[in-house]
């Protein structure tokens, strides 16, 4: 995405659009709900962010 050079006026952090992605990968239980594999993401996500933007970070469920 940064390599399109999209500008991002209104952006306090980079001129251009750029992308910070949080990835979950779980294995599947009967008691695993969705909103617990959806928080383990948004963990990801905000690490992604905190650790310098424009990336993709993983978190695994099972090692929590």
């Amino acid at each position: 995405i940064e390599g399109l050079r999209l500008p991002h006026a209104a952006s306090g952090t980079a001129p251009v659009v750029t992308v910070s992605v949080g990835v979950a990968s779980c294995k599947a239980t009967p008691t695993r709900e969705s909103r617990a594999v959806i928080e383990v993401a948004d963990q990801a996500l905000y690490r992604a962010k905190h650790g310098g933007r424009n990336r993709v970070v993983m978190a695994c469920c099972d090692r929590r």
